[in-house]
């Protein structure tokens, strides 16, 4: 209503202004022997006219000049190919504007969020292309005359940075929920078949002499939760600065533990019906932590995950796996194919396929002792890619396990498609499998389209007598649970092999 009524009097002012000059312009011809009162119409409606395009024009010359140099300032804050100072560029810009703003402000972190890890390494033209839009949008929501006191805004790498000044709280909500929608509307002009999400982290200023790098430091903190919660916007809390302050600390032990080699890896064998024979082992991992004991892995994968240590992790496993076959092929003892996890974020690393094969060369294995286990999370979307690193690791005649087959993004389809060696049907069936018959039904189905396809069917989490003689009944090929066979470490599980009644009693029979 302000900036409405100061240009309507800014108007009536030039009006004025102007038609009393020409109007005592003529006047002074006509009283000075110029008795012309077509001059002095003429002199009025010209009057009339300078006063109404004049202030349009200065308007629009000031809009014209206040777009570009906004414009050109967008461009220089938002540059993809020079993202190392931008966050220091942007603290450094808002640090007076928070200080002596009259309204309360916030900063805000926001990504794009996808729930596939894959989506940093797909399509990536089409990636760029999308972070392009949203560059555009918040140029055009700065230039908006609503926004454009209120609002700065800042990009480094795949985050954005916005300072927003308001005067009652309902107002953040509106503005995030804004964005939000907007972002929405953006994703449907991109074809990438990945779902994602906006997430935001805010943090309220309290205190305008905290330092302008701090607060962005808290936001992005909140940013992260968001992500890490799936929740659209969290805002910051001292509890969470507590909560990851605890996670750093975790972390660093995880690092100091990989370094001392304290990760331990256990095997847990893999039963065969038909041949009453074990017939291989998943290896799994363990934290043989100094202080505290030994940790299963729900204690520090999701810290693993959130750090980016999994692709250590997982490798640190594969290579451990590796060393242990040799040692049994050197010592002449007893080998069996041992399957290894990845993480889809490790298999979307461009060079999967050759550390894979370098860590099976360098010591000096049969390439055919080794299966890799993938979700099918992990390869629910770009086929091509997928297609290409299966291909090339079964043709290296390196085995392929679809694990947790069951559940998430299951496919029928996908064991048709894809060169798989065998699918792990997910734990979660076999529990209820002696008392739920729809779970009975589903694992039946899963059996025989497997048998159907040539695929290797291995029950997961089997623990009783009474599991055992459904699954032999449905002539499921192998099973792997406490019931033969609890995860043990490389010694016990060596000793295991060669003395455990399991084989020696179903031999009898």
């Amino acid at each position: 209503m302000k900036k409405n009524r100061r240009s309507f009097l800014t108007l009536i002012i030039l009006f004025i202004v102007f038609t009393v000059a020409i109007i005592s312009y003529s006047l002074y011809i006509y009283q000075n022997g110029s008795p012309n009162l077509i001059r002095l119409l003429v002199g009025v409606a010209y009057a009339f006219v300078v006063s109404i395009l004049l202030p349009v024009t200065i308007s629009n010359y000031r809009n014209y000049y206040y777009r570009k140099k906004r414009h050109e300032e967008v461009k220089r804050l938002y540059k993809i190919d020079s993202t190392f100072n931008n966050e220091a560029f942007f603290a450094d810009r808002i640090k007076k504007e928070v200080k002596r703003s009259s309204k309360s402000g916030v900063i805000i972190s926001f990504m794009i969020f996808s729930d596939s890890e894959k989506y940093q390494y797909y399509q990536v033209e089409k990636i760029r292309s999308f972070y392009g839009m949203v560059i555009q949008y918040f140029e055009t929501i700065m230039i908006n005359p609503k926004y454009r006191k209120d609002l700065t805004c800042g990009f480094e790498q795949n985050t954005f940075y916005l300072y927003y000044k308001y005067e009652e709280k309902e107002e953040i909500n509106h503005f995030i929920s804004k964005i939000d929608n907007d972002m929405y509307t953006l994703f449907a002009k991109i074809n990438v078949p990945i779902n994602m999400h906006p997430s935001f982290g805010v943090y309220q200023i309290v205190d305008k002499k905290m330092d302008v790098r701090d607060m962005i430091e808290h936001s992005k903190l909140a940013l992260r939760t968001s992500v890490n919660s799936f929740q659209v916007a969290v805002f910051f809390s001292e509890d969470l600065l507590d909560a990851q302050i605890n996670n750093d600390a975790l972390e660093q032990e995880i690092r100091r533990g990989i370094e001392k080699r304290e990760f331990e890896v256990y095997y847990q064998g893999k039963f065969d019906l038909a041949t009453n024979k074990f017939v291989g082992a998943e290896a799994l991992i363990r934290w043989n932590h100094p202080t505290r004991g030994l940790f299963n892995p729900g204690a520090f994968i999701g810290e693993c995950e959130k750090s980016g240590l999994i692709h250590v992790l997982d490798f640190y496993v594969f290579d451990q796996v590796c060393k242990d076959l040799g040692d049994w092929k050197n010592r002449g003892r007893r080998m069996i194919p041992i399957s290894t996890n990845f993480s889809s974020s490790d298999f979307y690393r461009p060079d999967f396929v050759e550390s894979v094969l370098t860590t099976i060369e360098a010591n000096k294995i049969a390439p055919n002792f080794l299966e890799i286990e993938l979700t099918e999370s992990s390869t629910a979307n770009n086929y091509f890619y997928v297609m290409s690193v299966l291909k090339r690791l079964k043709e290296s005649h390196v085995r392929i396990l679809m694990d947790d087959f069951g559940t998430g993004f299951s496919s029928f389809g996908n064991l048709k498609k894809y060169p798989i060696n065998a699918i792990k049907i997910d734990k979660s069936f076999i529990d209820d499998i002696t008392v739920d018959v729809k779970s009975r039904e589903i694992v039946d189905t899963i059996v025989h389209l497997s048998r159907s396809l040539g695929l290797t069917s291995v029950a997961e989490g089997v623990q009783t007598e009474k599991q055992v003689e459904i699954l032999r009944e449905i002539k499921c090929n192998q099973i792997q649970g406490f019931y033969y066979c609890k995860p043990m470490p490389k010694k016990d599980f060596e000793i295991f092999l060669s003395t455990n009644t399991f084989e020696e009693k179903e031999d009898i029979l």
